[in-house]
């Protein structure tokens, strides 16, 4: 199986992720192989921009760790398309983005 890149699979230990854990991940959305830490980050620091708690944030990739690998425009797109509070809309339905 390819491995994360290093600061990646840093990130999400930190996170609390284990191992196995972050193997299912990559199970699930196979692209996270493709990107790196910056990368990840930064479609991360999108949805905390808008007003998702960062604090939550492994909730959202534990679910749904394709936004991770988003192309960025589509993820603001995605972002813009969610009317109210995205922090409940995110914790509600984690496939909104």
């Amino acid at each position: 199986m390819e491995e994360l890149d290093d600061r990646l699979k840093y990130y999400l230990v930190s996170l609390g992720f284990k191992p196995e854990d972050i193997e299912n991940l990559i199970s699930v959305c196979p692209a996270l192989v493709d990107i790196d830490f910056d990368f990840a980050f930064d479609n991360i620091s999108e949805v905390v921009k808008r007003g998702f708690p960062i604090e939550d944030i492994d909730a959202i990739i534990a679910v749904n760790p394709t936004f991770l690998t988003a192309d960025k425009q589509t993820l603001i797109t995605d972002l813009n398309a969610i009317s109210g509070d995205i922090e409940q809309a995110l914790k509600d339905d984690p496939f909104l983005i």
